[in-house]
């Protein structure tokens, strides 16, 4: 049993950084029947973490303790203490603060002065990886930015974050913010334990908010039997990122891709 476990989470390692572009070295001899014998070398993505969230077994790392820029992963974060501190119901309005960014981020987009439901918000925040919509729950929550990344930095360190320090609510380039592949793990594994639900707002294949139609970015929905989340982050400093989770039978999996080329 314990090896048919193995070979499936490492399976889905694997499957997330094929996913992701020259995640797999090029010299790989990585043997997909045997996905047990997987080498560091067989990753030429910087870090990665791998366990099962029921028994928190950790089957696989590479660097997981080291210092990595976590890119849009930042948003599992906002979203969690959206959840945590605010009203899905209630209706938040956008700033013009909110709505400075630097030339071609991320955004949903929205307008100075738009109002829409924080659920909504949720939605058209991690299915687009809008980073404007990160700084309207940024102000919504705690009143500015600046307040909110202090609220994140302080709820990371409570759940155990030990080698995080955020600096705003999206993870655009920004000096002094950095986690780790296995705190970013921890964080997203208490998100999913505190909200068994949320995946509503991460698997969502299509997002088609006031005409808007978005695609989610996750590489692995709809290509993984029973992949359902979390998050994809890229910036030119951190390469590409994935937070990522599936269930099969009454295993949950989820694992932490930082830095892939």
């Amino acid at each position: 049993m314990f090896k048919r476990l193995v070979c499936l989470l490492l399976t889905v390692l694997m499957l997330a950084v094929c996913a992701c572009p020259a995640a797999l070295a090029s010299s790989s001899d990585y043997d997909s029947n045997h996905p047990e014998k997987l080498n560091d070398t067989d990753l030429s993505a910087s870090a990665a973490i791998l366990i099962e969230v029921n028994s928190g077994m950790v089957v696989y790392e590479k660097n997981a303790d080291v210092r990595m820029y976590p890119a849009s992963t930042t948003k599992i974060l906002t979203t969690y203490l959206a959840l945590l501190m605010g009203n899905l119901d209630d209706v938040v309005t956008t700033s013009a603060t909110a709505l400075q960014l630097e030339e071609k981020a991320s955004v949903i987009p929205l307008s100075e002065g738009e109002q829409l439901p924080l659920e909504n918000l949720l939605y058209a925040t991690m299915v687009k990886s809008g980073n404007d919509g990160a700084n309207v729950i940024a102000e919504t929550i705690s009143g500015s930015i600046y307040a909110f990344a202090e609220t994140m930095n302080q709820y990371a360190a409570s759940i155990g974050c030990t080698n995080t320090h955020f600096v705003n609510p999206h993870g655009l380039p920004a000096k002094g913010q950095y986690t780790t592949a296995r705190d970013m793990l921890t964080l997203a594994r208490a998100y999913l334990h505190a909200y068994p639900d949320v995946l509503r707002f991460h698997n969502t294949h299509v997002l088609n908010y006031r005409g808007r139609v978005t695609w989610n970015k996750n590489p692995l929905l709809g290509q993984y039997p029973g992949a359902d989340g979390l998050k994809t982050g890229w910036i030119n400093a951190s390469g590409y990122n994935l937070v990522f989770t599936a269930l099969k039978g009454d295993k949950r999996l989820l694992a932490v891709i930082m830095g892939a080329p």
